[in-house]
Order: structure tokens, then C-alpha cells, then sequence
């Protein structure tokens, strides 16, 4: 009947691959008008039942023609039901449904450091940017040099990854402590935004608990800098929340040993 969609199966003998095989292929037919593709599987022609429309011995591919069947039934049904038009290519499109992308940590990083990139200058600084990019740096490093992993799916994260994480930028970065707390708080931060995008439930690093510690501050006398008696050995740091007095001297390097300029604090 031409008010019924018809829904047949065929192969494409013209299109046989290096290893005699043929495509298995899809038509739709309504009122005159038809659309086909291929279903994606490739068979044996020998084992194609023309009649019945399946392939002998194979019980995946022809459940798989079974679930089509069955599809192609509902979404007819359901446009004479309300009244909608029947339009061949949207039915042959709901029958191959769009496979979702399963986010990955380190692309979703990367996006997420995008759209940062085009915000600098405007509710951003570059610095905050920046600090983003070193840390999917420093995960990327961690998956690849401890976990053996090019990328781990959103939902596969745990407190254990961040425990891991942690413990990496310690031990085999060398990262001090306030410097592996930041990066850890950026990857917590990071994925509370995966969060508001509706990727994952909760966030997996909720139970990680991490904060900063104060460094001791170094303290010299005023009329010392003035003189220029002074001479500090002492690796000066800028500590996080230190309140730094508008004052300089030259000290050394623990590190190189070449002279720096460090803040001081003065009483």
C-alpha cells in the first residue's frame, strides 16, 4: 500500500570489499519515495536469504534487522497518531542515532582553557589563563609518564586519581607543597565546571582535602636597608597572603647564588 512505509534489506553485490564481502544495505519506501544506506555490517553473499531478508547463521546481524523492523513499526505509528508528515530521511536518521562523545579529562581541560583564552582582557587576566594551561600540563604528565593513559573519561575519575595526582607532583615533579595544593585546586575547580555543564553527578575529588600553609616571613631592620648594612642569606619567598612591605633588597640565591631582588618585611 503507498500510505504504508515499507522497509526492506538488501545486499550490494557491486560493492564487494578485498574480502568478498558485500555491504548490507537499508530502504526505506513511502508514497512513491525512497532513501538507502548502509547498514554498516558487511556479509558473506552465500549466507544472504534474499526471501527473508536475513543471514543465515548470524544471530547478531539479524536481531540487529529485527530492532530495525521493530523501530521503523513505532515511528510510523506514531506520525499517523499525531498527524505528523512522514518524512523518509528523519526516519532513516533515528534509526542511526548519533553516538555520544564520552568526555575526557584532558579535552575538557583544553576546551575549558579555550573559551578562558577568549575572556583574557575582558572578566580574565592572562595570568589566570595561564596558571590553567600549567595544570593540564601537569595532569597530561601525570597520565602519561604514571598511568600509561593518553586520557581518562570524566566519569571514570576518583579520589584516588587526584590522590595519585598529588602524591606525583611531590614526588616525581618535585613540586613543594603550596605549589601542588594550587594544582590540585585547579583541577577541583575544573571539574566543578564540568559539573554546571551537566557532565558528571557530583564531583568525584569532593572528599580531597587540601590547603595552603604559611611560609615563615624574614624580618630586618629599617635603618639597615637604609644604610645598606645589611647583607641577608636568606632565600626570601613571596609567601601566599603575606603582607609585603614596599621595600628591596638584593640577597642571594639559595638556589644559584646569584643575586636577586627579594621583598622584606619591615619592623
Amino acid at each position: 500500500m503507498a500510505n504504508t512505509i515499507k522497509l526492506n534489506f538488501w545486499i550490494h553485490r557491486s560493492k564487494r570489499n578485498a574480502n568478498n564481502l558485500v555491504p548490507l544495505m537499508i530502504r526505506l519506501s513511502y508514497q512513491g519515495k525512497r532513501v538507502e544506506r548502509a547498514s554498516g555490517y558487511q556479509i558473506d553473499e552465500t549466507k544472504w536469504n534474499a526471501l527473508k531478508q536475513r543471514v543465515r547463521g548470524d544471530i547478531e546481524i539479524n536481531a540487529w534487522i529485527e530492532a530495525k523492523i521493530a523501530k521503523v513499526a513505532a515511528l510510523f505509528n506514531a506520525a499517523i497518531l499525531h498527524n505528523k508528515a512522514v518524512y523518509l530521511p528523519e526516519v532513516m536518521e533515528q534509526l542511526y542515532p548519533k553516538s555520544i562523545e564520552e568526555p575526557l579529562l584532558l579535552r575538557f581541560i583544553d576546551e575549558h582553557n579555550r573559551s578562558l583564552k577568549e575572556r583574557v582582557g575582558k572578566d580574565y587576566t592572562f595570568s589566570t589563563y595561564e596558571k590553567y594551561v600549567f595544570t593540564y600540563n601537569k595532569v597530561s604528565s601525570y597520565l602519561h609518564q604514571e598511568l600509561k593513559r593518553s586520557d581518562i573519561p570524566l566519569k571514570d575519575l576518583t579520589v584516588k586519581f587526584i590522590m595519585g595526582f598529588d602524591h606525583y607532583l611531590r614526588v616525581k615533579e618535585n613540586n613543594q607543597h603550596n605549589t601542588a595544593v594550587k594544582y590540585c585546586l585547579n583541577l577541583k575547580r575544573i571539574i566543578n565546571v564540568a559539573i554546571i555543564q551537566g557532565l558528571l553527578a557530583q564531583n568525584p575529588f569532593r572528599v580531597f582535602k587540601t590547603s595552603y600553609k604559611d611560609t615563615p616571613g624574614y624580618w630586618i631592620e629599617k635603618a639597615d636597608i637604609q644604610s645598606g648594612a645589611a647583607f641577608c642569606q636568606l632565600w626570601v619567598a613571596g609567601a601566599r597572603g603575606a603582607h609585603i612591605f614596599p621595600y628591596a633588597l638584593d640577597v642571594p640565591s639559595q638556589k644559584t647564588g646569584a643575586m636577586v631582588i627579594a621583598p622584606v618585611q619591615v619592623i
